[in-house]
């Protein structure tokens, strides 16, 4: 792979941790991958004190609506006072998820941090990871949450459909926070073994998106594209 595409790549910019190191492995004429810290931000639903936890994650914006998961987290929140919100990176709406905080009386039970490339020890607190986006390319914020055996909540987005799977997945109707607020509702009646089969599902699944398993694919295509140009 590295010797079909040597020369044709110039720079890696990575989204998620390690990625772009284990690229730069193949295309040893790069450089280290350049991270973009703010396309990074992860959005998470984790415990505190020993506390219930939920996960969820993107860029900070609209498109990702962490709007609809405060509000989701919010007619959630009452009835479940052992979960709480952490919000891990800082996006442009921070201020506007500040005010409805507050105004949900939610200060307790939400909390926003500052960015952090060391993402991994939240996922590792999490119980199950919420997607909320409107719309999305490849979230590849799903795959790193199936890989930390985490079940997925996540809007119905196509994207999202085709990527996971019902034994270790809920859905809500896109931009519906009174729908994901149900969601969650059910995974937290879930037994702690019915969560654990769904978190092992998940990491299975998420075998699919592995570094070894995607360069495989990519070598198997190039060198096939490779030889039908010989044959010519």
């Amino acid at each position: 792979l590295g010797q079909l595409l040597a020369g044709s790549i110039h720079q890696v910019i990575q989204r998620t941790e390690g990625f772009g190191q284990h690229l730069c492995r193949f295309f040893t004429h790069l450089a280290d991958a350049q991270r973009v810290d703010q396309a990074a931000d992860i959005l998470l639903l984790a415990s505190f004190d020993g506390r219930e936890q939920l996960g969820g994650g993107g860029f900070p914006g609209f498109p990702q609506g962490f709007d609809i998961l405060l509000q989701a987290f919010a007619r959630f929140a009452p009835l479940h006072p052992e979960w709480n919100l952490l919000i891990v990176g800082e996006g442009p709406e921070k201020a506007d998820h500040l005010t409805f905080i507050k105004t949900k009386h939610l200060e307790g039970r939400v909390r926003i941090a500052p960015f952090t490339s060391h993402i991994q020890p939240y996922y590792s607190q999490a119980t199950c990871y919420v997607l909320a986006s409107r719309w999305e390319g490849m979230p590849l914020v799903l795959a790193e949450a199936m890989s930390h055996h985490l079940p997925i909540i996540s809007s119905d987005i196509p994207v999202a459909r085709e990527i996971l799977q019902s034994d270790f997945a809920l859905f809500f109707t896109s931009e519906n926070p009174e729908e994901l607020a149900q969601r969650m509702e059910e995974v937290a009646c879930m037994d702690p073994k019915t969560l654990d089969r769904m978190g092992d599902r998940a990491a299975e699944a998420a075998e699919n998106f592995s570094i070894q398993t995607l360069l495989g694919r990519w070598e198997k295509l190039l060198f096939r594209q490779s030889e039908l140009s010989d044959s010519k």
